[in-house]
């Protein structure tokens, strides 16, 4: 009996991996709470530019996903520890490109899960 062995050359046709959308450049601070116990935080989306000044990771997260107050479920620390996000936005980036970077970030940094389900509600 003779045996053969046939070496065939194999390609793996790849297909172009999409990169998720990115800010440039973002810095993100955990930041202590005030003195005085007053909360300030704040928005911004200059061109070229986001800024979230002292915000909750609950609040970032309903601010990125536009959720509605109730939609959201997290533990006690999500809404407790503040964050200052300064992120460098791509020239022409759209509200909606912004939103999934913003989006993105929150995942990267925050090894963050997210899952979506519906449930009846009174």
């Amino acid at each position: 009996m003779k045996l053969s062995l046939i070496l065939l050359p194999c390609v793996a046709w790849a297909q172009p991996t999409v990169a998720p959308l990115q800010f440039e450049v973002a810095s993100v601070k955990r930041v202590s709470p005030p003195e005085n116990g007053l909360t300030s935080s704040s928005v911004r989306r200059d061109p070229g530019l986001y800024t979230a000044s002292n915000m909750t990771l609950r609040s970032l997260l309903i601010n990125a996903y536009a959720l509605k107050d109730y939609e959201l479920q997290c533990p006690d620390w999500m809404e407790s520890e503040r964050y200052d996000i300064s992120a460098r936005i791509s020239a022409g980036a759209t509200k909606a490109q912004v939103d999934v970077m913003i989006q993105n970030l929150l995942i990267e940094r925050f090894k963050m899960q997210v899952r979506r389900e519906q449930k009846e509600r009174p």
